[in-house]
């Protein structure tokens, strides 16, 4: 049986080069976006439904993808994509699941939502006990 350990930690990217007539994407704000239920219920989430690829597994392939999104002004998971890549096919179900997700609670700065962008470390690792 393989298992999937996944490492959830948020970060912040500097934006930059938007278009003038673009919504501000911010990388700080008063008010964070949240997963529905908070950090837990991500985790979950991310437990139940990333699925470690066959072929990642045969070839023994692990390592960390880092999706980049922007969660805009309505709560809406917008703009995906990976920021490091590991493997097409880790890429692939790391980005599915990323634009899968519910709507989030949005930021707000000065008392109104606003966009902000995120990076999600996803961890593919392959149970020890099945690499022999």
């Amino acid at each position: 049986m393989r298992h999937l350990l996944i490492s959830i930690i948020f970060s912040l990217l500097i934006l930059s080069g938007f278009a003038q007539d673009e919504p501000k994407v911010f990388t700080f704000v008063e008010v964070m976006p949240k997963f529905p239920g908070g950090q837990d219920e991500l985790d979950s989430y991310l437990s139940k439904n990333l699925h470690y690829p066959e072929s990642a597994v045969r070839d023994k392939v692990e390592g960390k993808v880092y999706v980049k999104f922007v969660v805009d002004s309505l709560g809406n998971i917008t703009d995906v994509t990976i920021a490091k890549v590991v493997r097409n096919d880790l890429d692939e179900v790391a980005m599915k699941v990323v634009k899968e997700m519910p709507r989030w609670t949005p930021a707000f700065q000065g008392g109104k939502p606003v966009r902000v962008q995120f990076i999600l470390p996803i961890n593919f690792a392959i149970n020890a006990s099945k690499k022999k």
